[in-house]
């Protein structure tokens, strides 16, 4: 379960135009989505550590998603970890999208940890507020060193890379394999993997590693490629899935069975903000799900009437997408 799709989307439905918020739009009060800031502001309570702290700029309405994949297995006995981030369909950059896609990648990172690797030297997180641009961070920690890297993506533009203050356009490839060297010195390859579907993404990802040239880059051999997740006793699939749609029908009697349903499955559902109408239906809602296997992801609506949201947690073992937050 550690190998899921966490989305952090903050999904507001609007009206309003897709393009880019400018700095002297937002000086009008008038325009701010109050609940939207507000959310921002609760969420600046649990920060992720080694991250940079987000802030709570006032912004409009927007309706946008990204999700994040991070990836942790082995080739042999060489360890690998990694992510991509993506970004969800939207009428700035539905050309880029084929068939029943979603979310397509436009960033991937992959470096060979050593042995002192923890899951808790690994950090990501991607950000939908400047909308249509969006920005994904996160670090890694091996080798001795604190890989950090941002990366980000301009609407359908081409996306941009910053890795430990290095450079990379990622029009040349969208895909960077990183190799820390015992002196401290970084290698880096950039290739490209296109603009990976989601149900694909961890596929390809893993299959870059039967490539003879990726093999003798990080100066290893061939080898069975093995999920880490999938050697784990504690790691429990089931033949379950968890979906949850919050609508305007709701009442806070419901909104507390959720929550206490959840509970009983080590779900934690938090209610940052909910409003209900003079009939006690629901209106509008911020919430926060998080799981046991370290999944974490956030929406928020203040329009519940022209769509739901909420989340989807799939616990079964060939699931192409095990965690997903945002509109339902």
């Amino acid at each position: 379960m550690k190998h899921s799709t966490i989305f952090t989307a903050l999904l507001v439905i609007s009206s309003l135009s897709l393009s880019a918020q400018t700095i002297s739009e937002l000086q009008d009060k008038a325009t701010w989505d109050l609940e939207l800031l507000e959310f921002d502001l609760n969420m600046l309570e649990s920060p992720q550590p080694g991250l940079m702290t987000m802030g709570a700029f006032p912004t409009q309405h927007y309706k946008g998603s990204a999700g994040s994949k991070p990836y942790h297995f082995k080739v042999g006995d060489a360890e690998f970890v990694g992510t991509t981030f993506f970004i969800g369909k939207n009428e700035n950059n539905q050309h880029l999208y084929k068939g029943e896609d979603s979310q397509r990648a436009y960033f991937t990172i992959l470096t060979k940890v050593d042995a002192s690797y923890s899951d808790t030297y690994n950090a990501s997180q991607i950000i939908s507020r400047n909308h249509p641009d969006y920005v994904g961070q996160g670090r890694i920690i091996t080798h001795g060193l604190s890989l950090e890297y941002l990366a980000i993506s301009k609407g359908d533009e081409p996306a941009t890379a910053l890795v430990n203050l290095k450079l990379f356009d990622l029009t040349i490839g969208n895909t960077l394999l990183i190799a820390p060297m015992s002196n401290h010195t970084i290698r880096v390859k950039q290739i490209d993997l296109g603009y990976l579907p989601m149900s694909s993404a961890e596929g390809q990802v893993e299959a870059m590693m039967t490539d003879s040239a990726n093999l003798e880059f990080y100066n290893i051999v061939a080898g069975p490629i093995v999920c880490m997740a999938d050697m784990e006793d504690a790691i429990e699939y089931r033949d379950e899935v968890i979906e949850v749609a919050f609508t305007n029908k709701m009442t806070q009697a419901d909104l507390d069975k959720i929550q206490s349903e959840m509970k009983e499955k080590d779900i934690e559902l938090i209610y940052k903000k909910t409003s209900f109408n003079y009939k006690g239906k629901l209106k509008s809602l911020s919430f926060v799900v998080k799981t046991d296997e370290g999944n974490e992801g956030s929406a928020s609506s203040r329009t519940l009437f022209l769509a739901p949201i909420g989340f989807l947690i799939d616990y079964r073992k060939d699931a192409d997408v095990v965690f997903s937050v945002g509109s339902m």
